[in-house]
């Protein structure tokens, strides 16, 4: 059941990347295009192309632990007997939960504190922007307890399919 809701999330997750992927590289290249043929560039796609890509890479953190795709150097780790191997990757692991707690708490505090900051270009409250953090750390939060739960894995770059 959480397994299924974790995938379920984490799919959802995927798509809305994508998405706002696409409509990064697209903003972009239009200003691109509009500078070098008409010499004229919009005060506003720049703004939205890197809030876009903070939500992208938040968003994008939680499912690239079902990947395995978050740096880790276990090139040491590895080497070691089973047991000393897999007591290492658990405090990584609770290392890695702890910090997307303290992302969540830092992150909300942001949100709260900037909700009526408005952006130069777009005029959007800056909490949706830094809302993007406690999002993320939960995502990854929830990730790593499927991986710990459902399959048994400690935080590594083992792929899990």
């Amino acid at each position: 059941m959480y397994h299924k809701f974790v995938h379920g999330l984490n799919r959802y997750s995927q798509y809305i990347a994508m998405l706002l992927l696409v409509i990064m590289v697209f903003l972009v290249f239009l200003q691109i295009v509009m500078r070098e043929v008409l010499n004229y560039s919009f005060s506003w796609t720049e703004e939205a192309a890197r809030y876009m890509l903070v939500w992208v890479s938040f968003i994008s953190s939680g499912f690239a632990y079902q990947y395995g795709a978050h740096i880790s150097i276990e090139v040491f780790v590895n080497k070691l007997k089973p047991t000393l191997n897999r007591a290492i990757k658990i405090i990584g692991t609770v290392i890695a939960i702890i910090f997307a707690i303290i992302l969540i708490t830092t992150g909300g505090e942001l949100v709260l504190e900037n909700l009526m900051n408005k952006s130069p270009a777009l005029h959007l409250p800056m909490g949706l922007v830094y809302l993007a953090i406690p999002i993320g750390a939960l995502l990854q939060i929830l990730n790593i307890i499927d991986l710990l739960v459902y399959k048994n894995i400690v935080c590594s770059n083992e792929v899990s399919k």
